[in-house]
């Protein structure tokens, strides 16, 4: 193979590395929008049992991709949700 050559092959190879990171960068960029229990209570500012309590009790929806076998996860927007709903003004 030529000098010239290589150096297409080469050059192709790297700008195909180079758009191969950026896509692995861009994903690692995206927040995750379903948090575990530990990351939602550490979200609101409270403990996994009172996450749990709110599960339990109907107050914050969840997620479980196999029913009553896989984590519970929880979508920031219900958690962004019940902050809103759970707010105190003073009077």
């Amino acid at each position: 193979m030529s000098a010239a050559a290589t150096n297409s092959t080469d050059s192709a190879l790297l700008a195909q590395l180079r758009e191969l990171a950026r896509h692995v960068q861009r994903g690692s960029q995206l927040p995750p929008r379903l948090l575990d229990i530990e990351d939602a209570a550490r979200y609101l500012g409270t403990s996994d049992k009172a996450v749990r309590k709110l599960i339990a009790s109907g107050e914050l929806p969840y997620i479980q991709r196999i029913p009553a076998r896989s984590p519970y996860l929880l979508d920031l927007t219900d958690l962004d949700d019940w902050i809103d709903r759970n707010k105190t003004r003073a009077s």
